[in-house]
Parts: structure tokens; C-alpha cells; sequence
């Protein structure tokens, strides 16, 4: 009997030790961009402040995705360790302004092969993290811990990773630009890496030819490529070659409409692959325009505010900028189009809108308060109001091409329907 009672003893004394061994053994590893975050003594904001998070060092994760004392749907917490200090710290989500990254060690396809004619390796996994090294097309790496938390850098989403490369440099890249694998043999063996993608290009230099990608072979097309120094095309894929020569897939059209009530006819001038060398790439047409031609401080701002959804893509020359004030604060205006994708469209518009977003100006931020569209938008600066013009379309129960104006006016703080 006593044996029994013995046996029964150490079970649950095994079950206690291993919860605490494994309560204080790190999961994975933290970094935040702000000295601003405080710990928590336990997980709920009415606990007890025990240490600020020091961003120059980065802090052990113990344990995540912990229930919030206070609240059941409140934003889960994670247990960490800084310098000898314990507390809790809630997980990242899109309101925190303290650039809480998590990372774990990878559960499979531990290593990658780099997709992008140039990856940089950094101290820091962020773009202002000290470069480490460059490392090459089709080089491979080892990764040794993968992010939690997606982050947009130039329209481009995704997450960081620590990694050792075959110098056994140690840092961080940007993954958008690796292909995962198991084996990094494997991954080598591929002669050809072939991708979709989404993105833009400027053309630096005209080619004579586009190429064609078929049963491994990459062949110029017979035809004279109609695309032209200084414009911009979307890419719809990458092409890396066995010698580590890269090429994007492109793709330009035009779009007609003779009348209102008529349907879009598009028109393929030329589909694709082109040299990485001619060409400047992006991912949102907004940062490669402005990276070629530079516009105000105010401008570039309010675009990049406006594009940091990652929808639709600003057509940088439309937009018109309006300032007021009004009780000492400062407000923008900005009417936009967006980009249709076409090189141009002949006839009536093929389907682009006007859109209107309104903006405060709160120290160095800003605060969007109203956003809107229609056919046609006007801002009226004498009366403070924005009159949208909506046209009914063909097809609905309402007469076809009937033009309704909605008036928005400035209410003191932001813009109300009149």
C-alpha cells in the first residue's frame, strides 16, 4: 500500500517539476522598437509595472498566448524574461505602437534559398538594423527561428527570420525573399525557380525581346517587345535561373470603353520575362513612382498613410493635397484616383473613381477621419464641405446614368452628411 501511495507521489511530483522546468525554459526569443513597454507583474493592465523592456537587448519568451486575468476576448499575453527579470507583456496587434516581434524555433522546412538578386543580412529584424552581409541569389541558409509577427516593409508583407548563412554569419532577413525547404540539397537541385509574384517594375532600359519560360527552357519571343524606357509595368512573376540570373514576368495592356454603358475591351501589348538588370523593382507602385520621381514631404506622406492598407494602389499623379485649420489644428484633404493597371484606357473611364480621405494632423501623425468615394469628389474650401457626385451604373433598378451629389460638411472635428 505504501508502495502505491509512493508511486502516485512521484508521478504528480514529475508532472510539478516538468510545469515549472518548462515555465522557465525559453520557448523562443523577443525584440520590441520602443523603450516604452512595460512588464507586468502578471497578465492584466491593473497588475503591478515591474521593469521597462530594454529594445537594445532582446527578451526571452517563457510562454505564450496567455489568458488576460481581466478580460475573456482581451489581447493574449505572452510571460518573458529580461536580465534576470520576469513580468508579462501583451502579444502584438495592429493598435500596438511598441513593434512586439516574436520568434520561435521553426517546426519544419528549416532552410531557405534566397529568391532576390540582393538579400541583405542585419543585426536587428527590421530595415533599420545594421547590414551584416549581402548575401546572393540561390545562396542557401539555415533558420534558426522563425517570426510570429507579419510586418509590411514598402507594401511588401511578411515576417523576419533569424538565420546562419553558409559563412556562419548569424542575423536576420526578410522571408518574401526566401523559398522554404527541408533539405537544402533539395533546394539547390532545382535548376529553375519559377514563381508568382506581384509587384512593379520601372524600366531603366528598353529590351529588344521578352522571353517565354516553357519545359525549362527560356526562349525570346518572336515578336518586337512594345515596351518602352521610363514606364511602369506590373510584375505577375519571378524567374531564377540555375547561374543565379533573375528575371520578372511582366505584363502591359490597354483598355477601352466607348461609352458608359459599355464593357472594358483590354488589349495585351506584351507578356513576359525581362531581365532583372533593365529594370527597378517594388512592390507598391506608390514607393517605386516616388523612389523615381520624389514628391513634397506633405504629399509622400499622406500617400504613404493612404497605401499602408495594401489595397488598391495610389495613382501618384492624381492626388490633390488641401490644407485648413480650424481652432488652432491643422487638416488635409487628399482627392486620389487609383491605378487602373492599364498603360492607358480610350473612351470613358474604365471603372476608376475619385477618393476622398480627410486627415487630422496630431503631432507628427496622421489621423484619418473620414474616407469616401463617387465618380467625381470636390472640396470646397470656402464652406469647409466635400460634394461627391455618384452616377447610377447600367446595370440596377434605377435609370441608367442619373447623377446623385451627397454634401459632407466639417462638423469641427471631422466631416458629417449635410
Amino acid at each position: 500500500m505504501k508502495l502505491k501511495h509512493y508511486s502516485i507521489f512521484l508521478f504528480f511530483l514529475n508532472i510539478f517539476l516538468t510545469s515549472q522546468f518548462c515555465a522557465t525554459v525559453p520557448k523562443g526569443f523577443g525584440h520590441v522598437s520602443s523603450n516604452d513597454l512595460k512588464a507586468f507583474r502578471n497578465p492584466s493592465l491593473k497588475s503591478e509595472v515591474v521593469f521597462s523592456i530594454d529594445k537594445t537587448n532582446p527578451y526571452e519568451v517563457l510562454a505564450t498566448n496567455i489568458k488576460d486575468l481581466n478580460s475573456t476576448n482581451g489581447t493574449p499575453w505572452l510571460k518573458i524574461r529580461q536580465k534576470d527579470k520576469t513580468g508579462f507583456i501583451q502579444e502584438e496587434n495592429k493598435g500596438s505602437k511598441y513593434g512586439i516581434q516574436i520568434f520561435l524555433a521553426p517546426i519544419k522546412e528549416r532552410f531557405g534559398i534566397v529568391t532576390a538578386t540582393q538579400l541583405l543580412l542585419r543585426d536587428y529584424p527590421g530595415s533599420e538594423g545594421k547590414v551584416l552581409g549581402k548575401l546572393k541569389t540561390r545562396e542557401t541558409v539555415e533558420i534558426l527561428a522563425e517570426g510570429q509577427n507579419k510586418v509590411n516593409i514598402d507594401g511588401n508583407s511578411g515576417t523576419w527570420a533569424k538565420v546562419k548563412s553558409n559563412d556562419g554569419k548569424i542575423g536576420f532577413v526578410f522571408t518574401p525573399y526566401i523559398m522554404r525547404g527541408e533539405d537544402p540539397n533539395i533546394l539547390l537541385a532545382q535548376k529553375d525557380l519559377e514563381m508568382r509574384e506581384e509587384g512593379w517594375v520601372y524600366i531603366l532600359e528598353a529590351p529588344d525581346k521578352l522571353y517565354d519560360f516553357k519545359n525549362g527552357k527560356l526562349k525570346a519571343q518572336s515578336k518586337y517587345a512594345d515596351i518602352r524606357s521610363e514606364e511602369f509595368l506590373p510584375i505577375t512573376g519571378r524567374l531564377v535561373r540555375s547561374d543565379g540570373k533573375v528575371y520578372f514576368k511582366v505584363y502591359k495592356a490597354n483598355a477601352s470603353r466607348p461609352g458608359f454603358e459599355d464593357d472594358v475591351t483590354v488589349t495585351v501589348l506584351a507578356e513576359g520575362y525581362i531581365s532583372s538588370n533593365l529594370v527597378k523593382t517594388a512592390k507598391r507602385y506608390p514607393s517605386l513612382y516616388i523612389s523615381i520621381h520624389p514628391q513634397d514631404s506633405l504629399k509622400k506622406k499622406i500617400i504613404e498613410k493612404i497605401d499602408q492598407s495594401g489595397g488598391k494602389e495610389v495613382d501618384v499623379e492624381s492626388v490633390q493635397v488641401s490644407t485648413f485649420k480650424h481652432k488652432g489644428k491643422t487638416y488635409y484633404v487628399a482627392i486620389l484616383r487609383y491605378i487602373s493597371g492599364y498603360s492607358s484606357c480610350d473612351g470613358f473611364s474604365c471603372g476608376e473613381y475619385d477618393t476622398v480621405f480627410a486627415f487630422s494632423k496630431v503631432g507628427n501623425n496622421l489621423e484619418e477621419i473620414f474616407a469616401n468615394e463617387g465618380d467625381h469628389v470636390y472640396f470646397h474650401e470656402d464652406d469647409l464641405s466635400i460634394n461627391i457626385d455618384r452616377i447610377s451604373p447600367p446595370e440596377g433598378d434605377e435609370t441608367s446614368g442619373v447623377t446623385t451629389q451627397i454634401v459632407y460638411k466639417f462638423n469641427g472635428s471631422r466631416f458629417e452628411k449635410d
